[in-house]
């Protein structure tokens, strides 16, 4: 039987999917700066590494904008990171995702661009420190087209061009680099104005940079529904996925679920989950490039400057294609002054040829809860669990604990002073690399529109 991931709203569950998302998000246009300094008594993430200080700066935006023949988005951040002991070199880190889209002829034919740039942990198995990352970038564009066949039916096409380059590594043995031609047909009829069905087909040829004998074809067949209703929306595809690699073949099942509902007038629910094949950067663009649903309305949260230095995509770098099962379930409450969002996710990982080192189960289950104390004071709180078990027989598994808490004390209509504390602690077995560590931060963040992007 298919397995099913548990998980907490990173990444849609196809590019369907997150068009679904981005009808729903209102015109905004938010952007803050940010600048700090943050102690760490643990600087390489080791049994007994050096304490450290980590001078940051950086720009967070949330920004997104429709007019009749254009729509854009761009949300996310970057940061400068300077040690200031020396531990590791001053580098630029964070992530950014970026889209928009032409409408040539206005619900017939359109051109779209879209970019995903962020960081990629090089050794899995390592802990994430600037050492161990490597900086990644994927960009698609291509046309969508639209043509009537009647009033409630018509036919679907879109082709893609798709690059994704990765950085270089001490740890990276291989260049993972790919670019791929993809193209998708289908046949959609509108029951009514929220809902649609759908027979799709899609296929894809993705070919890496490393070797000229590096490639995969991948075709999927799958029936299709969005519903887009008062207090909740679904999109479901369900059909066969198939992929042909170093001569062998593969076909299972193919699902894709992006469900949210409001339940109650405080309280909203997340539901995703997944079966399908991808590789190393389909992974990273579900990571980086998210959105979260709430009550109808995407709430889009980029993140400031991070008190461990920065945040990477926990992902196998590898050439071999994945098979990933997936499920994501959160609950949010929200209220004037206080809101909570509770996560779990669960999932799995198998080489589509076979079993190989890069199979692994994980698990995660977070929260976060924000306070308004005072109209001038905010309080938040976090916390996390996280446990990976690869299934090769002697690769280490690991499990995290995180614990947050912070204040944000607003200055004056524009400026915010931001008090951060965090704490990791990091178990293995089998040999892997355990620690803990503490990080507190202190900066101050300039919002020109009185809402800072730095929780």
């Amino acid at each position: 039987m298919a397995a099913i991931l548990i998980g907490g709203l990173l990444g849609g569950a196809g590019a369907r999917c997150a068009e679904l998302i981005e009808e729903l998000k209102t015109p905004h246009n938010d952007w803050s700066v940010f600048a700090g300094a943050t102690y760490t008594d643990n600087a390489t993430l080791t049994p007994n590494g050096p304490d450290d200080t980590i001078a940051t700066a950086g720009l967070a935006v949330s920004l997104f904008q429709s007019v009749p023949r254009i729509r854009a988005s761009l949300d996310g951040s970057l940061y400068y990171t300077d040690y200031l002991h020396h531990t590791y070199k001053s580098d630029v880190f964070g992530g950014v995702s970026g889209s928009a889209a032409l409408f040539i002829v206005p619900e017939r034919f359109s051109w779209y661009l879209d970019d995903v740039y962020g960081q990629v942990t090089a050794n899995a198995l390592a802990p994430s420190t600037p050492g161990n990352r490597v900086n990644a970038n994927t960009f698609a564009t291509g046309p969508d087209l639209s043509i009537p066949l009647g009033q409630t039916i018509e036919l679907t096409a879109a082709g893609r061009y798709e690059e994704t380059n990765f950085g270089h590594n001490q740890y990276l043995l291989s260049n993972f680099d790919d670019h791929r031609l993809q193209g998708r047909l289908g046949l959609d009829g509108h029951p009514s104005q929220a809902s649609t069905v759908g027979l799709e087909a899609d296929y894809s040829r993705v070919e890496y940079q490393a070797a000229s004998s590096a490639f995969y074809d991948q075709s999927d067949l799958y029936l299709e529904y969005i519903a887009r209703l008062t207090r909740g929306g679904v999109e479901l595809q369900a059909g066969a996925t198939r992929i042909k690699q170093f001569g062998a073949e593969e076909t299972s099942p193919l699902i894709r679920i992006t469900a949210y509902r409001q339940i109650l007038p405080s309280w909203s629910l997340n539901f995703g989950a997944s079966r399908e094949f991808g590789n190393a950067t389909d992974i990273f663009r579900a990571a980086a490039d998210s959105g979260r649903v709430v009550g109808g309305t995407v709430v889009v949260a980029p993140s400031g400057p991070p008190v461990g230095g920065g945040t990477t995509s926990d992902q196998n770098l590898t050439l071999s294609v994945l098979r990933r099962d997936e499920l994501r379930l959160s609950l949010d409450f929200k209220r004037p002054r206080t809101q909570v969002t509770f996560a779990t996710t669960y999932g799995r990982e198998r080489a589509a040829e076979g079993p190989s080192d890069v199979d692994r189960d994980f698990s995660t289950v977070s929260f976060v809860a924000s306070r308004v104390l005072r109209p001038t004071m905010e309080a938040h709180l976090g916390g996390g669990y996280e446990r990976r078990v690869p299934q090769g027989p002697t690769i280490p598994g690991d499990h995290t604990t995180t614990a947050d808490a912070g204040l944000d004390a607003r200055m004056s209509s524009t400026l915010t002073m931001n008090l951060s504390y965090r704490h990791e602690s990091r178990s293995t077995d089998l040999g892997g690399i355990p620690y803990r560590v503490n990080y507190v931060y202190l900066g101050l963040s300039y919002a020109p529109h009185g809402r800072a992007l730095t929780q």
